[in-house]
């Protein structure tokens, strides 16, 4: 993000709402900022509301149908993927935060210059795939149907065909500067990668055979997808059971 100089003020802006969130049980993330961009501005609109809104990504629905179908599986993530994306500088003033390191100062204003998580903008990987098509004809082909925000979750019919899909990804997503990590696979041949020490934590893992697959827990040893539900849900359900029973 870059600052806002002072006495510098667009006609039209829009200022986030943020907040973190300390999730200590994460091992990659423990805390994460989370925006607003549905938050009413004075003229009664938000952001989302007025955001031009495209099909561009696969209902979660059909890739885990579709991802189920496969006989080698192979998931990864694309590291702070959001991070990699420039804004438009004529849109950034839509994207401004307040900010200040202690109670007592003034808010210093904010644009902030990449995509924004809680924003409609995902139509970058559709056009990465676009350009290298040429070049990774097998990445692009499985990852505009085979992706979910910024997880690839996809698969071949054999280890052979997995390993040249594994390998375009990683060469695609490099050529506009994006890292993919946390590897999962049903075959150790696709899990031959050396992990730096900062995902170490991934080894556990891995030896535990489960990882979280678009909100799910997979484990590759059983090759069985779980929901993992709190005991403040149960009793959610539980009641709602009830409520339409006795209705």
């Amino acid at each position: 993000m870059q600052r806002i100089p002072d006495n510098c003020y667009s006609p039209i802006n829009y200022y986030l709402p943020h907040h973190g969130v300390l999730k200590s049980q994460n091992n990659s993330t423990k805390l994460r900022v989370v925006f607003d961009g549905s938050a009413p501005t004075t003229s009664g609109r938000d952001l989302l509301n007025i955001l031009l809104s495209g099909r561009v990504q696969e209902d979660v629905f059909n890739i885990m149908l579709r991802f189920r179908k496969h006989k080698i599986v192979l998931t990864a993530n694309i590291k702070q993927m959001f991070r990699q994306i420039f804004i438009d500088p004529t849109q950034r003033n839509l994207l401004g935060i307040l900010w200040k390191n202690k109670h007592w100062e003034k808010p210093i204003e904010y644009e902030l210059n990449t995509v924004t998580y809680v924003t409609k903008s995902a139509r970058a990987i559709k056009q990465l795939c676009l350009d290298e098509s040429d070049a990774f004809p097998l990445a692009a082909e499985i990852t505009p149907s085979d992706i979910y925000m910024d997880d690839i979750v996809t698969g071949c019919e054999n280890i052979e065909n997995a390993k040249i899909l594994k390998n375009q990804l990683i060469k695609m997503f490099k050529t506009c500067g994006m890292t993919l990590h946390k590897w999962n696979s049903n075959n150790s041949e696709l899990l031959d990668i050396e992990y730096p020490i900062s995902e170490k934590h991934l080894f556990a893992q891995l030896e535990e055979c489960t990882t979280k697959t678009l909100g799910m827990v997979r484990n590759s040893k059983s090759d069985t997808l779980n929901f993992k539900v709190s005991v403040k849900e149960k009793n959610y359900l539980h009641q709602k059971r009830s409520s339409i029973y006795n209705s």
